[in-house]
């Protein structure tokens, strides 16, 4: 899966090459130069990392790393860097929330608003807890972005007693509580949970997950989120304030589900939130992309995120 100019990348050590290097493309030139696969390079990087190609798809991916991560924590499925490399990142991303920030995050460093995005998350096993760093930075080479490098760390891990709701292999993911009412809300980020029928627009809702340590969240199903607290700490915060049009992930997905014709109540139901937030989410989302009412916001909406046409 390596093959082809756009797996190759030029390295130029400090003090070592001369003119002529090419960044991604891999033309170098200088006999003392180096030329590594961009696979490689990134096999050097502690922790899992990978680099991201301008139109969101995966080029390349530490593969040594991700193969030992994924038979650790079993999902042998991952383990063939085929079934990573060529797809889009936000294909690995579950929930409508979280996917939403991380399309945010790419476009804030695709456009140039930033240079580089990171956070603090954590990604739990039963009887583990692991804190995780995630550093996300743009990619130039001659004035031109090549992409984003995505690069996850882990900062410590504190073994525990199990915990079964982070038995993942046990639980049925579900995008929203429209699939299923007895959904638990789990945040991305600090992974918090949010019972079912909880609005999840109040901090308060939002505990522990020792506290879903029973028999009964072995099967609830997971709704993968963000609180309220992470949201506005890694989410809002890292997100540039930009132009009028700049919506909140929480904004693009009301919009979008109004793009699909839903009802506040509906849109209430699927996002599992109050029909009175829907409306003051719908105010500010009117005041900031010019719309007068709902059928114009739609037609704004598909003139600048063509993609809500395709959902």
């Amino acid at each position: 899966m390596r093959s082809g100019r756009e797996n190759r990348v030029g390295i130029r050590p400090p003090g070592v090459c001369g003119a002529g290097h090419d960044g991604l493309n891999g033309a170098v030139s200088g006999d003392r130069c180096m030329r590594l696969d961009v696979g490689d390079w990134l096999d050097g990087l502690e922790g899992l990392a990978y680099f991201v190609g301008p139109s969101g798809a995966v080029v390349a991916c530490g593969e040594r790393n991700l193969r030992r991560f994924a038979l650790e924590n079993g999902a042998p499925e991952l383990a063939d860097p085929s079934a990573v490399i060529g797809r889009n990142i936000l294909d690995f991303v579950e929930g409508d929330e979280v996917r939403n920030a991380y399309r945010g995050f790419l476009d804030t460093l695709l456009n140039d608003k930033s240079r580089a995005i990171s956070f603090l998350f954590r990604c739990d096993a039963p009887n583990m807890r692991r804190d995780l760093r995630m550093g996300m930075s743009v990619v130039r080479s001659r004035g031109e972005t090549r992409g984003v490098l995505f690069h996850s760390t882990t900062l410590k891990t504190t073994t525990r007693l199990p915990v079964r709701i982070f038995d993942f292999k046990k639980h049925r993911v579900v995008a929203s509580a429209l699939d299923d009412p007895r959904a638990v809300r789990m945040c991305s980020f600090c992974q918090k949970l949010a019972g079912p029928g909880l609005d999840p627009s109040i901090a308060e809702n939002w505990v522990d997950g020792s506290r879903y340590g029973g028999a009964a969240a072995v099967q609830a199903p997971i709704q993968h989120d963000v609180c309220p607290p992470c949201h506005h700490q890694w989410v809002d915060t890292l997100l540039p304030r930009g132009s009028g049009k700049k919506l909140t992930p929480r904004q693009i997905d009301i919009l979008r589900q109004l793009c699909q014709g839903h009802s506040n109540k509906i849109i209430a139901y699927r996002l599992g939130t109050t029909e009175n937030t829907v409306k003051t989410h719908l105010k500010e989302i009117f005041k900031r992309i010019g719309a007068r009412n709902r059928a114009e916001a739609v037609r704004l909406a598909f003139k600048t995120w063509p993609d809500f046409k395709e959902t």
